[in-house]
């Protein structure tokens, strides 16, 4: 009988210390806008540098992400960031498109946490693929999110604000497991 209790507490013990764990987890669906693409396009449009008619037709979506966090520790989570985002470049009949994939590895920093609000910094660097009808191009990819504010308990609402290709102003929807 000392077994089955002594066996059944140890069960108990260790069913929070898992439920604990798993809640160190996160997967984060966002939208963001105005990644380094848009702001370079931004800039030669306004310093009209762009002869080729194409390109002041341009129009584009914002950027999905897809994130996914493992807390370390309270204050480090590491992770990676996947992005997707395309751009259209009219010219009449033949439209070109362009889309654009990105992985990265990222670290996020919780430097202030209360129950239901919580702010952070991320940075991510990684690859990116840019596919058209020519082909594709790889190339360096990055971002760094200065301001990350989330509200919630295991479904929140966070917004970050940022410079890098995931975009200037980011928000979405992350869920803690």
């Amino acid at each position: 009988m000392k077994k089955i209790l002594l066996s059944f507490l140890v069960g108990l013990l260790a069913v929070p210390s898992f439920a604990q764990d798993l809640r160190n987890n996160e997967i984060a669906l966002s939208y963001g806008v105005g990644g380094t693409d848009m702001v370079i396009y931004a800039i030669n449009r306004l310093s009209l540098k762009v002869a080729d008619e194409k390109l002041l037709n341009r129009k584009g979506s914002g950027i999905l992400g897809i994130e996914y966090f493992r807390r370390l520790s309270p204050l480090v989570s590491v992770g990676g960031v996947f992005t997707y985002s395309y751009a259209q470049y009219s010219s009449d009949p033949d439209p070109v498109f362009e889309h654009d994939y990105n992985l990265m590895p990222a670290v996020k920093l919780h430097w202030y946490q209360r129950k239901w609000f919580s702010a952070y910094s991320k940075c991510a660097a990684g690859i990116g693929l840019s596919v058209d009808e020519e082909g594709s191009e790889a190339a360096f990819d990055w971002q760094v999110s200065l301001l990350g504010l989330e509200v919630g308990r295991a479904v929140r609402l966070f917004t970050e604000a940022g410079v890098g290709d995931q975009g200037f102003f980011i928000a979405g929807l992350r869920v803690r497991f």
